[in-house]
């Protein structure tokens, strides 16, 4: 029986989502799916972090934080829907997220090494993840990077894994959240 997981950078499916397809609203649900076929879906991980809210915040500043803690409420509810809160800290050049990366390869570390599953489906363009891809590949998973060509990966990431999924803008739009 084969097994997947499916990882997803949030903050890279974001600003693709925002900046290259005009702030596209898909259904995580069936992107969940389609990333998974045609193995059998253990889980879904989504990773990403509560937009930056300072001491004084505005009201548009509290505005948007309450509607990514509704959306990553949505997300929790969803079928074998799991979200990896990291944090945002602040520096000199805006606000920096931390712990997202470790959260990712950890839980690809620890499914693979427990043999919970055959397969890993990644969607990211981060060369970080490459340690934690090797590993698991050591131990007998089957890697997948799903990419956009409007975001491309680091080329060392495209490398590392086994096999690639090139989505397009016509992929996300046949998952548009109705």
């Amino acid at each position: 029986m084969s097994r997947v997981v499916v990882l997803i950078d949030g903050g890279y499916l974001d600003n693709l989502l925002l900046y290259q397809y005009g702030g596209l609203k898909i259904d995580f649900a069936k992107l969940s799916v389609r990333l998974a076929v045609p193995h059998e879906h253990l889980r879904t991980y989504y990773y990403n972090c509560l937009p930056f809210v300072g001491s004084n915040p505005a009201p548009a500043d509290m505005a948007r934080l309450e509607h990514a803690r509704k959306f990553f409420g949505v997300l929790t509810r969803l079928e074998r829907f799991e979200v990896r809160e990291g944090k945002l800290k602040m520096r000199p050049g805006g606000p920096v997220q931390k712990q997202v990366d470790m959260l990712f390869g950890v839980d690809l570390v620890r499914l693979a090494s427990k043999h919970l599953i055959t397969h890993a489906t990644l969607l990211t363009a981060d060369s970080d993840f490459i340690p934690a891809v090797n590993f698991a590949k050591e131990d007998g998973v089957v890697v997948k990077l799903a990419y956009f060509a409007d975001a491309m990966p680091a080329g060392d990431l495209l490398d590392a894994v086994d096999e690639r999924l090139l989505l397009t803008k016509g992929d996300m739009e046949s998952i548009k959240r109705k």
